[in-house]
């Protein structure tokens, strides 16, 4: 459950089912199939273990589709995902500021993971400006042009014109590598 960020898995014989809840860690004896939880009860067990309500502002970007369709991405992605935005919630209802730090193994999809993570915020109309930072060329072009095929031309990378302006003035997401910074 745990790495999935599953609050609660069930299991059945057809006849009787037990719930394991990642909440308490604790399985409950057998039940009847009668006394399955309602996706209400579900609900409220959720929202009392994130400690927000999925009726809340701040819990929109939860709500919304992947573009693409729901399979378009690997388990432990749409776990990163749903984790991120659940400490964002909890960040904003707590007054705090709203950070969050993925780290990732090579070849995990991180991009993927940042692409999808802001075009959630994005539709839940909670996104502002975006910086999406790169160590290398390779990376910032590959970030690029997945950020573009999501957001369009509301997507810039970060570089000095040769009147001085900033070629990203106007974007909503910036992308740059650590040496166009400075």
């Amino acid at each position: 459950c745990k790495r999935l960020n599953v609050p609660f898995a069930f299991s059945s014989n057809g006849h009787l089912f037990v719930e394991f809840s990642h909440i308490t860690g604790k399985t409950t004896d057998p039940k009847p199939l009668s006394e399955f939880p309602t996706p209400e009860e579900l609900r409220h067990q959720y929202e009392d273990s994130v400690g927000f309500s999925l009726d809340e502002p701040q819990a929109r970007p939860l709500l919304m589709r992947y573009p693409g369709g729901e399979a378009a991405r690997r388990y432990y992605q749409d776990s990163t995902i749903r984790a991120a935005l659940e400490k964002i919630a909890r960040c904003e209802k707590a007054g705090q500021r709203k950070r969050v730090l993925l780290s990732l193994a090579t070849g995990s999809g991180k991009t993927f993971i940042a692409v999808h993570l802001l075009k959630k915020i994005a539709d839940a109309g909670m996104l502002r400006r975006a910086l999406f930072v790169c160590d290398r060329d390779e990376l910032r072009t590959q970030g690029l042009n997945a950020f573009q095929n999501v957001f369009g031309s509301d997507v810039a990378e970060v570089y000095q014109k040769s009147d001085g302006t900033n070629n990203a003035k106007n974007a909503r997401i910036h992308i740059a590598t650590y040496q166009t910074l400075d």
